[in-house]
């Protein structure tokens, strides 16, 4: 079965590290179908959005999303202490991703 990737149109203008979706895509493509996002918003708050071997919800074709912050030197740390959040969150779909994009850009 092949898996989708994330469409998110209205968030294209926040994404980064396109380099880092590369390497992501490449290193886990010998399972299947990979999908890395990242995203930064001008909150200083971000996420990551996989579908990868091992992600939570990958064999159901379901993405995984983390919070990030971003430092004063623009590095990304997860963060879990967001009303979003304390942890991962797994098994999600197309519309609940672009929904928690949502939450994260208006913290």
């Amino acid at each position: 079965m092949n898996k989708h990737d994330l469409v998110y149109n209205d968030y294209k203008q926040y994404e980064i590290d396109i380099e880092f979706m590369k390497e992501c895509n490449k290193d886990f493509s010998m399972f299947g179908d990979s999908f890395c996002h990242r995203f930064k918003f001008d909150n200083d708050y971000g996420a990551s959005v996989i579908k990868h071997y091992g992600s939570y919800g990958y064999e159901e074709d379901l993405f995984e999303l983390a919070v990030l912050f971003f430092d004063d030197k623009g590095q990304s740390h997860l963060t879990y202490n967001t009303p979003i959040t304390n942890d991962v969150v797994g098994y999600l779909t197309n519309d609940k991703v672009l929904e928690l994009l949502e939450q994260i850009k208006n913290l």
